[in-house]
């Protein structure tokens, strides 16, 4: 409990710092809204890249999030199996691709043995109308594809 809530604790100044960051050099431009995907292609070819996102748990702060990969016996739910074409340089945004509160194991393949896999844990905000916290971005690369995370409102 203590570390969730120090997670949560840091999460949240986090996302106030960047909030208030954002807010003085934006001029007023808002960023992705929790739960997005940002996809970019950092190569000079066309590049298809399957995004799977896996819903393994309502609680956002499971511990399974410190595995490699699900649980066996968790009780998983596909919740995306997308392909996406990007153009050289294309970037691409997919606002609210994750929708629900919980814990969810993320996979990615580009192909010649480009894949990565992450796990992001959203929980509710805005009276349960919305979730808070990350949006996730992939880069492909000419080498590797990679997932990162970023704070949001």
């Amino acid at each position: 409990m203590h570390a969730q809530l120090s997670r949560r604790t840091l999460a949240t100044v986090v996302a106030g710092v960047a909030t208030g960051a954002s807010g003085c050099l934006s001029f007023g431009n808002d960023g992705p809204v929790p739960g997005s995907l940002t996809l970019r292609n950092e190569t000079e070819a066309v590049q298809t890249v399957s995004v799977r996102a896996t819903k393994v748990s309502d609680d956002s702060d499971n511990e399974q999030q410190y595995n490699e990969t699900p649980n066996s016996d968790a009780d998983t739910t596909v919740v995306h199996d997308d392909v996406f074409e990007l153009s050289s340089g294309d970037r691409r945004l997919i606002e609210g691709w994750l929708s629900e509160p919980g814990l969810y194991f993320l996979e990615a393949n580009a192909g010649s043995e480009r894949t990565d896999t992450d796990w992001i844990g959203l929980y509710s905000s805005n009276n349960g109308t919305s979730v808070g916290e990350a949006t996730v971005l992939l880069e492909i690369e000419e080498d590797r594809v990679w997932f990162g995370q970023s704070v949001s409102d």
